[in-house]
């Protein structure tokens, strides 16, 4: 008989609690992940100061979390395009940096790289940058500051 199936607690059943707890909450930190907005480049140059050493660096991402994950631990270990023209953007006079793109936390990786490791920063640079994170902003702040650039980073307001 295939009708009434009962299992008990101590039988292997494919959709025990335990389990099913485990899928919900990675189902549930995917969905926030792949919900988390992007930043909008015309949001954020509102803000920035309009001159000619005005840039705005649009960071690539994956088509998914999972290789957003990875892009960014490769980004940690040897940079990037965007991280060498971001520290390029760095080293010019009066120079006001946006970064966006849709993964704040490829983002921040992109920024956090090119901070920590620009060699030549120009005087009065500026970095502007959105997300949700305040924990993001403090780690950004402090790169910035040991280099002497300011950062402008904007908390989104869900």
């Amino acid at each position: 008989m295939l009708g009434n199936v009962r299992y008990h607690r101590g039988d292997k059943s494919p959709f025990n609690g335990d389990k099913m707890k485990k899928l919900l909450m990675i189902a549930l930190a995917a969905m926030l992940v792949a919900c988390s907005s992007g930043i909008n480049v015309d949001e954020l140059m509102m803000k920035m100061p309009k001159n000619d050493r005005t840039f705005v660096l649009q960071i690539p991402t994956s088509s998914n979390p999972l290789s957003d994950s990875m892009v960014v631990g490769m980004i940690k270990t040897s940079g990037s395009p965007s991280t060498s023209s971001m520290m390029q953007a760095l080293s010019i006079d009066n120079a006001n940096i946006g970064v966006a793109g849709n993964s704040q936390m490829i983002n921040k990786a992109t920024a956090l790289y090119a901070l920590e490791h620009v060699t030549q920063v120009g005087k009065n640079v500026g970095v502007y940058m959105m997300g949700d994170s305040e924990s993001d902003k403090a780690d950004l702040e402090k790169a910035a500051n040991r280099k002497n650039i300011k950062l402008h980073y904007f908390i989104n307001q869900k």
